[in-house]
């Protein structure tokens, strides 16, 4: 988040867990963020230029929290930008049999007709994906967690948070 940072940018750090935040104020750079104890139901609808979910995020958002959370399906809207009047849209695709989710972006700037349209392509893992990829790039995994704070990682549960430590194998 603090490499975001810069003149004329405003940038906003949210989450869950008071730990994870006290860590990235220390950071250098990490007092030009304001940092949010929460979630993203903190981000005002239509406050942002960009939003961006780093690390793995993605699995701390739980059962259909995760769908309304891929509810990027927008309609055409437009709306003014630092570089000009932009019209987009977003539309998403259920994850395919690799998990990986397609979202289609549709950007029109307005003063000159220029069309941005392309896809974003995100795809998650199974732990057993995650295994036998590590292992052929020679490492092994030491520990798995369901939380930054250790807890115990049930692979029966779905949408948890992986956390994995990996070694040399």
């Amino acid at each position: 988040t603090v490499t975001l940072t810069g003149p004329g940018r405003t940038v906003v750090g949210i989450d869950p867990s008071a730990a994870m935040l006290d860590q990235a104020r220390t950071r250098p750079g990490g007092s030009d963020v304001e940092w949010r104890l929460g979630t993203s139901e903190l981000i005002e609808p239509d406050s942002t230029d960009v939003v961006i979910m780093s690390g793995n995020v993605a699995m701390h958002i739980l059962r259909d929290e995760w769908h309304r959370a891929l509810a990027w399906n927008q309609e055409l809207i437009e709306r003014e930008t630092p570089v000009g009047r932009l019209r987009e849209s977003h539309t998403t695709e259920p994850p395919d049999e690799y998990g990986i989710v397609v979202m289609h972006c549709h950007n029109e700037w307005v003063e000159d007709g220029e069309i941005d349209d392309f896809p974003l392509l995100l795809q998650f893992r199974s732990l057993e994906q995650l295994e036998a990829d590590l292992a052929a790039a020679g490492l092994r995994i030491l520990n798995v967690w369901r939380s930054w704070d250790r807890e115990p990682f049930d692979p029966t549960e779905t949408g948890v948070l992986m956390v994995v430590e990996a070694g040399l194998a």
